[in-house]
């Protein structure tokens, strides 16, 4: 039995898998009731080369036996070029893996392909895409949403304050306040950066085109 637990490698996976030209979708049944459910399924965004690929958690032998044994893997093919086990390092070799599957393992700190899977060209029918596009989307997986900054300081203060008093405590306070006072300044500079340089440019553009638009105006008086 591996210390990972399925969820949390499964998690793992898709954070390394994640790539601003793909999409990651988690736990997505690919098709109508009955149909295969991925733990991880990927797709580039591309109309003429999606290569969808399918990828198997499995943290445990005994369960990694069960799927290889009786070919559930292959239910995949339908939806994906190709399919892949992904497993903790040290579960299985790839003698354990089916010829045309792949195999990624899960190293100490990344992920590594010990075997790339057999692929066959797959182009998922409409309907599939219908539901990646609408049942799909909750289960996409992407970057984490920023949260506002937020300093717990409460609890720090009143040990301060227990043992130096309320004056060094109001020292700290003030400190952690002027901290965030200067990120926030940070980040105001770096959104009036990026709004003035906005600027700049629909600026220099909208002169580009009155230059051509008056350049062509001569050019026909010229040709009169």
């Amino acid at each position: 039995m591996s210390a990972w637990a399925h969820d949390a490698l499964l998690a793992d996976l898709a954070g390394h898998l994640r790539a601003p030209d793909r999409m990651v979708w988690t736990d997505m049944q690919i098709g109508p009731s009955g149909s295969p459910r991925p733990d991880v399924f990927i797709m580039q965004k591309s109309y003429s080369k999606p290569r969808p690929l399918s990828f198997e958690i499995k943290v445990s032998r005994s369960d990694l036996r069960a799927d290889t044994t009786a070919g559930k893997w292959s239910s995949s093919l339908k939806f994906s070029d190709g399919v892949v086990f992904a497993l903790p390092d040290g579960l299985a070799t790839p003698a354990d893996i089916p010829e045309r599957c792949g195999l990624i393992v899960r190293k100490k700190e990344v992920w590594r392909y010990v075997r790339k899977p057999t692929l066959t060209p797959c182009q998922p029918s409409r309907d599939a895409f219908m539901k990646l596009l609408i049942d799909g989307v909750g289960r996409l997986h992407g970057p984490e949403v920023p949260q506002p900054r937020r300093v717990d300081t409460w609890a720090p203060h009143k040990a301060v304050r227990a043992k130096f008093g309320d004056a060094v405590e109001k020292a700290a306070r003030d400190l952690v306040a002027m901290q965030e006072r200067v990120a926030n300044l940070q980040d105001h500079e770096r959104r009036e950066f990026e709004r003035v340089r906005a600027e700049a440019k629909a600026l220099k553009d909208a002169e580009i085109l009155r230059f051509e638009k008056e350049s062509e105006a001569m050019l026909s008086l010229i040709h009169i």
